[in-house]
């Protein structure tokens, strides 16, 4: 493992060294280094790369794969001249300490600018790794389907389920080898690139990071999304290791607040708000309502739990018609309809009273509807 001041193993064969002199070109300054035999050839490599490193070009190149990296692919003259250059001075007045040169980039306003936010196509690794962290699936349940279902939250269930299973050095090899088979799948086989030069996602041009995007791969990122929030990721005979829904719902601000919730989802894996529309869909596919004009439902229910917010409250229909003072027109309190009523003992049933026509009796001028029957709700 990685850490500050770990010093590299280097592999030196003298049997398939060259002992002979090495003579570099004008751009090196005209380096001579010397041909040694034995284990002293290992000498040439450290004079070899204290060449290369030397050179102006080699900060410059580096910074600006680190730019392409963790800003944005395309390098314009502005970028190269007014951010590249002056890193590469940060790089090599640090002794090319990549800490020290990513401190200067990732705390610069270059990347924060907005014109960059949200601009690149996560890699199958940041898109996969992602999405398992996001729901939180190493710290999940184990779920079991046999003739019966068994959920290791449940503590009658845990005798079903292998010690092994609990442990967290086994969840983590389970969750690097799904994530290590998803991302192949995504098209980027971990520790086995395509060639020396990489994935072509990270350095060819024009097309960088939409590389990673094809007929084959948008359909294997849907349906790992999907599989992951269904089923989670498969350890063996059956088992899975499935996110717990119940805490990752309540790890949202306002949890009971569903537009809340989609809100902060959106966010968190998109990284931005999604269109009107698409929260509406959402919306009515989680709740199974129609939504009135503003987007909304139930309102007196909502009144009634205190749920029915200012901002729902503020909505304005396509008309311009504002849901407030609608209310007010017919007689309502809107002031009143976002305070929930004072809990009341002692209640066995609640019945509540729709109109349900309710353009329709206001073209025929009748003054209200009966309900003369409802189905109760077992």
């Amino acid at each position: 493992m990685y850490s500050e001041g770990w010093e590299p193993v280097v592999g030196f064969n003298e049997y398939n060294h060259d002992t002979g002199n090495k003579q570099f070109s004008e751009f090196y300054k005209d380096t001579f280094i010397a041909g040694r035999e034995g284990s002293s050839g290992r000498e040439e490599l450290d004079e070899f790369l204290d060449m290369i490193f030397a050179t102006e070009k080699c900060a410059i190149y580096l910074s600006r794969r680190l730019y392409q990296f963790f800003v944005y692919p395309v390098v314009s003259e502005y970028a190269e001249e007014q951010i590249i250059k002056p890193l590469a001075e940060v790089m090599r007045a640090s002794d090319y300490s990549l800490a020290e040169t990513l401190k200067v980039l990732l705390s610069s306003e270059y990347f924060f600018a907005e014109e960059f936010y949200n601009s690149m196509i996560c890699s199958p690794l940041d898109f996969t790794f992602k999405v398992m962290k996001g729901l939180s699936i190493l710290e999940g349940d184990l779920v079991r389907w046999d003739e019966n279902t068994y959920v290791s939250y449940f503590a009658e269930d845990r005798s079903q389920f292998d010690q092994k299973f609990i442990t967290p050095e086994t969840r983590s090899y389970f969750f690097f080898r799904h994530m290590g088979w998803r991302t192949n799948q995504l098209g980027m086989e971990i520790h086995n690139p395509p060639n020396v030069s990489g994935w072509p996602a990270f350095y060819q041009d024009p097309i960088y990071d939409l590389y990673w995007i094809n007929s084959v791969t948008i359909k294997a990122r849907k349906e790992f999304t999907e599989n992951m929030t269904r089923w989670g990721i498969w350890l063996e005979d059956g088992i899975h290791l499935r996110f717990n829904l119940e805490n990752f719902i309540m790890s949202f601000e306002n949890p009971y607040q569903l537009d809340s919730i989609i809100s902060q989802l959106s966010n968190r894996f998109l990284g931005a708000d999604i269109p009107d529309e698409a929260l509406l869909r959402i919306r009515k596919s989680v709740l199974g309502e129609e939504l009135n004009e503003w987007g909304t439902s139930c309102i007196g229910s909502r009144g009634i739990a205190g749920v029915l917010n200012e901002e729902i409250l503020l909505r304005q229909n396509s008309s311009g018609k504002i849901l407030k003072d609608e209310i007010n027109k017919i007689g309502g309190n809107s002031e009143l309809l976002n305070k929930p009523l004072p809990v009341v003992k002692n209640i066995l049933a609640c019945l509540e009273l729709h109109i349900e026509q309710g353009k329709v009796l206001e073209e025929r001028k009748i003054d209200i509807g009966i309900v003369k029957s409802i189905p109760s709700i077992s």
